[in-house]
């Protein structure tokens, strides 16, 4: 195994989500409650079963990501990952309605000793005629460029898994 050449990542990737017409609490319930977790997390093509959680600053969350669309399981095969990982996240930041930190290790990289990876994500509402929510997610880079992109794939993939969560419950 060899060590992550970047272990602190030098710049950070944002990407920006409105949801119009969905209260901020909303946004936040879903990212701070099992429930709502479980409802959107991980790409497109894979599940999400929390095992424990404890929302707070200083909490964490365990949960299992398993592969359970057939390309990703002929993927998750061909590069050699399992199917199903267990993740825990460690929650640092937890500012209620407003900005969540989430440290989660980077253990699934073949050849990759383990490396943690930051993600903040400020909430805020939004004016105009249709109010709403919206998310900035700041993310940190990963060792390298192609684990970045895939790792920015897999988050606007799972930002659409949001979208459709939310607006599935406000209707």
């Amino acid at each position: 195994m060899r060590p992550a050449e970047n272990t602190v990542p030098i710049e950070a990737i944002s990407l920006s989500r409105r949801y119009r017409g969905v209260a901020v609490s909303a946004v936040w319930d879903a990212w701070t409650t099992a429930e709502g977790f479980s409802a959107w997390w991980g790409p497109t093509g894979f599940e999400v079963t929390v095992s424990s959680s404890d929302f707070r600053a200083g909490g964490g969350l365990r949960y299992v990501m398993t592969a359970i669309a057939p390309d990703q399981v002929r993927f998750m095969d061909r590069a050699g990952l399992p199917r199903a990982t267990t993740v825990d996240v460690r929650i640092g930041e937890f500012l209620h309605g407003h900005r969540l930190t989430l440290v989660q290790s980077a253990t699934f990289i073949p050849d990759v000793l383990p490396y943690d990876v930051t993600t903040t994500v400020e909430f805020a509402s939004t004016g105009g005629a249709v109010p709403g929510a919206r998310i900035r997610v700041n993310l940190e880079k990963m060792h390298d460029e192609d684990w970045t992109d895939r790792a920015v794939a897999g988050w606007r993939g799972q930002l659409r898994r949001l979208s459709r969560c939310l607006h599935a419950t406000e209707a």
